[in-house]
């Protein structure tokens, strides 16, 4: 009864700019990626990851975590 995934589906524009703020950024950078790029993406992109990532609980709720 447990969810793992190797990816953050919570994750917000909020959270990455605190994570760029604390060295995220030069790691990001580090990968030959732009994180005022990536900031902009998730900005734009939240609205429906945080749909996705609800869908995402809600459905391993229904199938996995309820289950006997």
């Amino acid at each position: 009864r447990s969810l793992g995934v190797q990816f953050h589906p919570e994750l917000t524009a909020e959270a990455l700019e605190g994570w760029n703020v604390n060295g995220g950024a030069a790691s990001i950078r580090a990968h030959g990626l732009d994180p005022d790029e990536m900031l902009e993406q998730t900005r734009a992109q939240e609205p429906d990851s945080i749909q996705r990532a609800s869908r995402l609980v809600d459905r391993f709720l229904d199938l996995v975590a309820t289950r006997d």
